[in-house]
Formats: structure tokens, C-alpha cells, sequence
């Protein structure tokens, strides 16, 4: 029978790893809205007040997200929505257009914004409050990443003040009264970039590199006036400085990426 060996430690030293409190760059907003039209108005007052390159604003339901993304285009503003009833072709092109700043507000589920990875997501809303408190954690912790300054409103009614206390939130302090309505009477900010997609991708051989060199040859674009670019199986997407789109398109249209014609068109 193995005996078990028992080991002694004369005078040891122990060493303790200094804690450190994370220091959050999140500043939270919450707001009295008790009706749905006055939660659109207070979505549409926020986005024309903070006029921010990125914005995130979840719902609760994938109906509601559709509903919400399509009032704020009516509006003007630059919006699409991603849930359960888009087709993966849909869903990618609106996550690729977010993320290269072409699209400045993205209306989502929790289900639908689950992978969603945007190192530079300037606001998150909550159109609706979340269910659990973990949810609402996991929501605003999208903003405010790497040291950078994010932004968090919710919106809740009387009737949901009593999720918020599970928050530990005291409404009686972090209530904010809603900015003015003449935020509205403001043009809505345009995004920096617009995206193209281009009929070819890895399959046809086409890299970033191609892409890159196709819109920079003569007559065309600087380097730094193109922004990400995504290569798919058979298409390529191309975020480009919203100015020169009419540039870009015809620069592919005109000349040849790698020897080849490809098909080309603005996302809109």
C-alpha cells in the first residue's frame, strides 16, 4: 500500500498579489420613459445629441428591433437591425458595415449581438431593460473598452423601476432629465465611411492587397481614405471615405482587380 507523503515547510514566505479595483470609463444615464413613443423620442434626442460614430441599442424582442431600426431610418438616421429572422448573408453584411463605421446605429437583440466584438462601441442603449440584471452588466460593458470613455442610457418605466433596484442603482440620483427636443431640429451626422461590395472573393483569388491596389492606382483613392476591408468566398467588402464613393466605384468599375472585371455597388 502506497503511503501518502506529507511535505514540511519550515518559516515560509507568503506572497500576497496587491488587489486592484477595475476602474470602470462608463458613465450610466437613466431615463422615465413610460410610453413608446416617448422612448423613440428620447432614442432619437440621444443619437442627435451625441452624434457618435457607433451606437448599439438593444431590445428585447427581435420585433421590436425591426421596428425600432426601421422608425430611425424613416428619421434619417443611419440604422439597421440584426435578428433571428435575417439570413446569415444579411446579418454578416450588417455587422460588417457597423464595424467598419459605415452604419452608426446597430439595433439588436441579446440573442442577435451575441460574438459581436467592437473594440470602439462609443454608446450602448437599452431600449428596453434587460431581464436580468447579468444581462444589463453584459450590455454596457460593450462601451467604454481599453481605457476609452463609453456611454450607457436606459430607458424604464414606473412600472420597471423595480428591476433597476436589483442594480443597486438609486434613481433618485441617476435619473437624468432628458436633453432638449431642439437636439432634433440638428441634421443628422452622416458616417465617415461608406461600404462597397465587390462580386469576388477568396475564391476568385481577390485579397485585400488587390482590393488596396485597384483603389489607389491612378486617378484613385490614398491609402488612408479606405477603411476595413472583408473578404468573403465570393464577395469583398470595402469601407470607403463616404466623400470619394463615387470614386472608388468607378475606379473598380473601370479598371480590373488582378486582370478581372468585377461586378461593384454601394451598400445602402
Amino acid at each position: 500500500m502506497r503511503l501518502p507523503i506529507f511535505l514540511i515547510v519550515q518559516n515560509p514566505t507568503i506572497l500576497k498579489a496587491p488587489t486592484t479595483e477595475e476602474k470602470t470609463n462608463i458613465k450610466q444615464y437613466f431615463y422615465l420613459t413610460n410610453t413608446d413613443d416617448e422612448r423613440m423620442n428620447a432614442l432619437r434626442i440621444l443619437l442627435a445629441k451625441h452624434k457618435v460614430e457607433s451606437t448599439l441599442v438593444f431590445c428585447n424582442t427581435k420585433s421590436d428591433t425591426q421596428a425600432v431600426a426601421d422608425e430611425l431610418v424613416y428619421y434619417g438616421f443611419y440604422a439597421l437591425a440584426i435578428h433571428g429572422d435575417l439570413d446569415q448573408r444579411e446579418r454578416d453584411q450588417a455587422l460588417i458595415r457597423f464595424a467598419n463605421g459605415s452604419v452608426s446605429v446597430l439595433v439588436a437583440t441579446d440573442v442577435a449581438a451575441r460574438g459581436l466584438d467592437i473594440k470602439d462601441l462609443d454608446m450602448v442603449i437599452n431600449f428596453d431593460v434587460a431581464h436580468e440584471p447579468e444581462v444589463h452588466v453584459h450590455r454596457i460593458g460593450r462601451t467604454g473598452r481599453a481605457g476609452s470613455h463609453g456611454i450607457a442610457c436606459t430607458f424604464f418605466s414606473d412600472r420597471q423601476a423595480r428591476k433597476l433596484e436589483a442594480l443597486d442603482i438609486d434613481l433618485s440620483s441617476a435619473h437624468e432629465p432628458l436633453p432638449s427636443e431642439t437636439y432634433l431640429d440638428k441634421a443628422v451626422k452622416k458616417p465617415a465611411m461608406t461600404t462597397l461590395k465587390i462580386d469576388g472573393g477568396k475564391k476568385q483569388k481577390l485579397r485585400p492587397g488587390d482590393i488596396v491596389g485597384g483603389l489607389t492606382g491612378k486617378g484613385g483613392l490614398a491609402g488612408d481614405q479606405i477603411g476595413k476591408i472583408n473578404v468573403a468566398s465570393n464577395w469583398s467588402y470595402v469601407a470607403v471615405r463616404s466623400e470619394l464613393v463615387k470614386t472608388a466605384l468607378k475606379k473598380i468599375q473601370n479598371d480590373k482587380l488582378k486582370s478581372k472585371t468585377f461586378r461593384v455597388r454601394i451598400l445602402s
